[in-house]
């Protein structure tokens, strides 16, 4: 299994210490559990995991605060205003996450590419909801907001953290005679993907790790497809 990690060059001070805390131990569990029940996901003939199917493992894998995490709690779907107060502004941030103190907002994003994939409509739409994750947590004011400070109020919350997040699932598809690549092989073109990827999305903060499975996904008409990997990009 490979695994690279990478974090955030401005993440000093003690929301910096957070994030970096927080996103490293979730991208890890994430894996892990995701890696748990893969062949389970691949059993579920024509279904592709998708972004509302994370959100009970991403939950599972928010770490607890070791010092008291009777204090910690995660929300979903919660609504918030969008750019002001306007009512005709309101959204949805996917996770509201208090940890070791702080109210962290997640948008959170779902792709699947193939791995050997270099070109083409699916870095389209790659880059595309990686702006639309930005976009939408940037959105959201801290400043005048009434639901946020009312939490912030009621929790004595040392600070919100705004994290704009994306899971991208990497596949490979048989060669239509049932064929794959060695999992040497398929680690390569991961790697070379993933960093690919990075440059041109070039997150604050980055995991990722090759998954060798042996049971596939039946896509019907003689074709069958692998979970190969699975990485994590987000910012602060």
């Amino acid at each position: 299994m490979k695994e690279k990690v990478f974090l955030s060059s401005n993440g000093t001070g003690t929301a910096g210490i957070i994030k970096n805390d927080l996103l490293k131990n979730l991208f890890e569990k994430f894996s892990i559990n995701f890696e748990d029940i893969v062949d389970i996901i691949n059993s579920n003939h024509g279904s592709r995991f998708n972004e509302r199917q994370s959100y009970g493992i991403f939950i599972k894998s928010i770490p607890s605060n070791p010092s008291d995490s009777n204090k910690d709690f995660v929300l979903t779907e919660v609504s918030l205003d969008r750019e002001g107060n306007d009512s005709s502004k309101k959204g949805r941030v996917d996770f509201f996450i208090f940890y070791r103190n702080w109210l962290l907002l997640v948008e959170l994003k779902l792709v699947r590419t193939g791995i050997t994939t270099k070109d083409g409509s699916d870095y389209k739409i790659i880059v595309k909801k990686w702006e639309e994750a930005k976009k939408q947590i940037e959105s959201i004011p801290v400043d005048n907001n009434p639901v946020l400070n009312e939490f912030v109020d009621r929790l004595k919350a040392k600070g919100i953290v705004k994290i704009p997040m994306m899971i991208i699932v990497y596949h490979e598809n048989d060669d239509k005679n049932g064929n794959y690549f060695s999992d040497n092989d398929a680690n390569e073109y991961l790697t070379d993907k993933v960093n690919d990827l990075e440059s041109k999305i070039k997150p604050q903060y980055g995991y990722f790790t090759s998954i060798n499975n042996k049971h596939s996904l039946n896509l019907g008409n003689d074709r069958f497809r692998r979970i190969r990997g699975i990485s994590f990009f987000a910012n602060s």
